[in-house]
Parts: structure tokens; sequence; C-alpha cells
């Protein structure tokens, strides 16, 4: 739950910068050596509207105990670098994680203001020198 939470919330800070009608779009930028493969990640409303609620849903199977995880974000707007931040998530959640099944269901509210346009979000996970999980998911804002 920990680790599916800490993905859940790199996914929530992705969307405060911006609002997406293409999230169903994702794909898996990792290998089938990953520790946590992701077998979705779920949008509600399908076209989220800015300044309204939207409901973030995250499933994946994490394959052993992980030490320690750390996420790397990247936001690029018409290619270019907007955001880039790094989250160590055992500075908010106990470690070790164990293995298992994650199913984790997060509401937010989308910020009212954001720039239309094309993003790119690259999410990449690591526990040590061992890659959790990469998505990249392309999103439009209109």
């Amino acid at each position: 739950m920990k680790l599916l939470s800490l993905l859940g919330l790199v996914l929530l800070m992705t969307l405060f910068v911006v609002h997406g009608e293409e999230l169903s779009a994702w794909t898996n930028c990792g290998t089938k050596n990953d520790l946590f493969t992701i077998s979705s990640i779920t949008v509600t409303p399908d076209i989220p509207t800015r300044g309204s609620a939207v409901n973030v849903t995250l499933v994946g199977q994490l394959h052993e105990t992980v030490p320690s995880i750390m996420v790397k974000l990247q936001i690029k707007y018409n290619n270019k670098i907007v955001m880039e931040k790094d989250r160590d998530v055992c500075s908010k959640v106990k470690c070790p994680v164990a293995p298992g099944q994650y199913h984790h269901p997060i509401q937010t509210t989308l910020p009212s203001l954001a720039p239309a346009g094309k993003y790119t979000v690259h999410i990449f996970a690591i526990s040590g020198e061992k890659t959790l999980a990469c998505a990249n998911i392309p999103l439009t804002i209109k």
C-alpha cells in the first residue's frame, strides 16, 4: 500500500500541474525486470476539467521487498522540461515495503489554471540500483 500510495502521489503531482484527456494512453517504459509492474493507471472522469475533482487509481504488483524508494518525475510542456522532482518515499512512508498486489484510489482537485498544449509526464521509481517502475503519460490541455 505504501509504494502504491507514493506512486499515486507522484501521479497526483502530475495532475496538479496539468489536466489531461489522454491518461489512458500511458505507456510502460520499464522492462520485464522491473520490481513493480503497473497493470493500470485510470482516471475518472475520462476528461477531467480544471477546478474539479478527479479520481486516480493505480493497480500493480510489487515482486519483492524493497528497502528504499526514490521517485523521479519529469514533466515536459511542448517538449520543454517545465518541472523535475525527486522524492524519497521513505521520508513519507515506512520502509522497507513488502511485496504484494496494490490497488490504490486517490481523489484530488485539479488546478483551475494551466496553459493549453501538449505535456509528457515521465515517472521513474527506483530502489537503490534496481528499477521499480517507469511510466510515460501523454497529456493534452485544451
